[in-house]
């Protein structure tokens, strides 16, 4: 594969974390238990996270997060302090996203 051992762990546990995340309601349901505590990802615990999600995807990849944050903010009254947020859930909880 062409990749470092360090490289091919991350990319292990980040499916890993997508598979858990893509899991959670049927686990929810099925054992009545909850894999992740609520609000640990500030997006998915908005009512409004599917609106969210297509804000996100909107972003051009030579654009900075600012627009996304003041939208963020103006739109869903959700103050989004760090990009770094959005990108966290873009890799780790968005689903529709290419790996």
């Amino acid at each position: 594969m062409n990749k470092t051992k360090d490289r091919l762990e991350r990319i292990h546990n980040s499916a890993l974390e997508k598979l858990k995340f893509s899991l959670k309601e049927f686990v929810s349901q099925r054992y009545k238990i909850k894999i992740f505590p609520e609000g640990k990802c500030l997006i998915c615990s908005h009512p409004e996270r599917e609106k969210l999600d297509e804000l996100i995807k909107t972003k051009k990849e030579e654009e900075t997060w600012k627009k996304i944050l003041r939208m963020c903010k103006e739109k869903f009254n959700l103050e989004i302090k760090t990009p770094q947020i959005l990108i966290n859930h873009q890799k780790k909880h968005m689903l529709n996203l290419e790996t």
